[in-house]
């Protein structure tokens, strides 16, 4: 049995929309087959069609190998009888024993076997045509009986009951010829010709008609009309053998390329309609001849659904951890959900919780969700040995042993903790608790969670440099890029990520989000000869001129804004050159070196990680042209954080976080360096974070 992966299970449940609408059923059969017609061999293999839209095969079961096979029936006495057409011999064997009861009486390659009404005796035919009557209770001598009336030969005999039959008989590959026979004396009378070959004909109690199989062609012939009534050809099969029906409005034919083909024709009552499902799967290269599923010479029936549970798995449905179902796995495709399920408390073995039909569905063929919203059991899993649950009624249709009940929640991150660098040299990290026992993948070095800020997208951009287990569940995660997480950010694992799981394997299905607690970011900066900027303008908390948060300055002409609409910015920033309490601060946050047009794209942020502005802008060929070029053709200009916020108002003072891209013209135009800190732009682009203090003064 696979394991069952919950949250796959749970996502495909409401997606799926069955195609087709039949009959369910299921059962098995025992079949021969052959590679090299000398030691052949016996099998047995369960079918089940879900009435929907999957037929599927068990894993068969071979028995020791006989010296030939060809067609095969299932006697009163629980064994199998055998043609041997390629030794001239038929076999009487129990599945599991030696050959036994081998009858050698001169046959010419014995092909068919068919079992009268009543199970006491049985009908074998050779290659001639020739009948042979033999005693099943108990096994004895065959006696050569010739048919007589229309066929001097019959292949096959379909019994509808003790006084009604039909035969075939077919030249080879040629035509066949269709008709009644007379069970008592086997005179048989001809009404009709077929232009194909027939090896397998049977009674067919659901539509009163006779299925035949033979070459690549399926047929259906009524009695009372004496016509054919639906026919259908099979393009890729190389020889169809046996085409047995169960009497619902499904049949299984076998054929000698291994294909078993199903067709489920219960809504049509046609075995040829176009409409019908139809679907195949390999069973064993070489196939002959499967037995009945209905009526003499078929096993004894057992009749299905019995929908036996086998196993389950705890369910956290909406992914907050804590335990709101489980999911019951049967042996067969279940086709009526239970009544009332028992579900044990797996913490505490001595509460059940007791969940009726209103809360019960079907998420596929073979499982069925057990939800308990209502009454979550506690946070996580580790689920004690012996969880179980029982299926409390339906007995008729469902087994009442218990079913044992698995682990299937998957982690949780309970406690998320950020560091920023604290001084020059540090590296950011984070740490996380798991509400259990996990397996991480260490040396990934993956980042198997999302990250929440506002106004800001950082999924994507964060690079882990190494993760080491500090015990009792929590993980420490330590970053090499320039963005990570953040005090005031929150977190959620990436849904079904492979680097964490439980320590049995269950994938997470975290869908809540928890909040970052840990360090607010330090107030210091990485361009350290500058100074905390200083500028006014206007009364406390009046609106801030209409202008960018980032302004371009020419330094050799301090107050010459490259980008700005509105002078009163450049005024603001002339003003507070000269003011005695600025003396010794510089009002640019960063100075830049281009040879060429650069866009940037900036982010600021309180050290608690609010969002307080962003600009996008260019320094384009109109700009550089106010700048004066140094020897070198090089330009430097100087970026300027206007304290203004995304609302239009005066920033406050305090410490603030700057993170950004500045991205060069295409190689023509590279950006070259910083005046204090170097930048390149190999790949044409720098990522680049700053922090610094304002005051804001009135």
């Amino acid at each position: 049995m696979k394991k069952l992966i919950l949250s796959a299970a749970l996502m495909t449940l409401t997606a799926f929309t069955a195609i087709h609408a039949g009959r369910p059923a299921n059962g098995y059969f025992y079949f021969t087959f052959s590679r090299d017609f000398n030691g052949d061999n016996i099998g047995k293999v369960e079918w089940n069609w879900d009435g929907k839209q999957i037929f599927s095969l068990g894993a068969p079961k071979n028995y020791p190998r006989v010296p030939a096979i060809f067609s095969l029936v299932y006697t009163w006495d629980n064994a199998l009888l055998i043609a041997g057409k390629y030794k001239n011999e038929v076999y009487k064997i129990k599945p599991g024993d030696k050959p036994m009861d081998t009858a050698k009486v001169g046959w010419n390659l014995p092909e068919h076997i068919f079992v009268e009404p009543g199970l006491k005796s049985a009908w074998i035919t050779d290659n001639r045509g020739y009948l042979y009557h033999t005693p099943l209770d108990p096994y004895g001598k065959p006696e050569e009986i010739r048919p007589t009336g229309s066929e001097k030969g019959i292949n096959t005999i379909s019994y509808k009951d003790a006084n009604q039959a039909w035969y075939t008989q077919s030249t080879l590959f040629d035509s066949t010829h269709i008709g009644e026979l007379d069970t008592k004396t086997m005179a048989t009378k001809r009404t009709l010709t077929l232009g194909t070959f027939v090896n397998d004909s049977h009674w067919d109690p659901f539509t009163n008609q006779v299925v035949l199989c033979g070459d690549k062609t399926l047929s259906q012939y009524d009695p009372e009309t004496k016509t054919i009534t639906s026919k259908r050809t099979f393009a890729h099969v190389s020889e169809l053998y046996s085409c047995v029906v169960d009497g619902e409005g499904h049949m299984i034919l076998s054929s000698w390329k291994g294909d078993i083909y199903f067709i489920d024709y219960s809504n049509t009552g046609k075995v040829g309609d176009p409409t019908n499902f139809t679907d195949s799967t390999l069973l064993v290269d070489g196939m002959f001849y499967i037995t009945p599923l209905i009526g003499p010479g078929s096993p004894p029936i057992i009749h299905r659904p019995f929908y036996a549970g086998t196993h389950g798995a705890y369910a956290d449905g909406d992914g907050d951890g804590r335990i709101d179902g489980a999911v019951i796995e049967f042996k067969s495709a279940v086709y009526e959900k239970p009544a009332l399920v028992g579900i044990m408390d797996p913490r505490d073995h001595a509460k059940t919780l007791q969940v009726d039909s209103s809360r019960i569905s079907l998420v596929d063929f073979t499982h069925c969700l057990v939800d308990f919203k209502d009454r979550q059991l506690p946070f996580g899993t580790a689920t004690l040995p012996g969880s179980k649950g029982k299926i409390l009624q339906d007995t008729s249709l469902f087994g009442t042993e218990d079913i044992p009940l698995f682990d299937g929640v998957g982690p949780q991150v309970t406690v998320a903790e950020a560091r920023p660098p604290q001084s020059r040299g540090d590296k950011p990290q984070l740490e996380v608790v798991f509400s259990e026992a996990v397996k991480v993948d260490v040396a990934s070095r993956e980042f198997p969670f999302l990250i929440k800020r506002t106004n800001a997208d950082v999924n994507g951009l964060i690079q882990v440099e190494s993760i080491k287990d500090l015990g009792k569940n929590r993980y420490r995660y330590v970053f090499s890029s320039s963005e990570y997480p953040l005090l005031g950010d929150s977190l959620k694992l990436i849904p079904a990520h492979k680097q964490v799981t439980d320590t049995v394997g269950n994938l997470n299905n975290m869908s809540i989000w928890i909040p970052i607690g840990g360090y607010p970011f330090p107030v210091f900066s990485i361009l350290p000869e500058k100074k905390p900027c200083l500028v006014s303008y206007g009364a406390l908390g009046s609106p801030a001129p209409a202008a960018p948060s980032v302004l371009v300055v020419d330094p050799a002409q301090s107050g010459l804004c490259l980008n700005c609409a509105d002078g009163r910015v450049g005024a603001a920033l002339i003003s507070a050159l000269p003011d005695p309490a600025a003396q010794g601060f510089e009002p640019w946050l960063m100075t830049i070196t281009i040879q060429g047009p650069m866009r940037y794209t900036l982010n600021f942020y309180s050290t608690l990680g609010e969002f307080v502005n962003t600009v996008d802008g260019v320094i384009d060929v109109n700009m550089i042209r106010k700048v004066q070029p140094d020897k070198q053709g090089r330009y430097t200009v100087r970026l300027y954080w206007w304290p203004v916020t995304a609302t239009g108002r005066q920033a406050g003072t305090g410490a603030y976080i700057m993170r950004g891209t500045l991205s060069g013209d295409g190689l023509k135009n590279p950006l070259l360096e910083s005046s204090s800190h170097p930048l390149s732009l190999p790949k044409k682009s720098e990522k680049v974070i700053a922090t610094f203090g304002y005051l804001r003064r009135s």
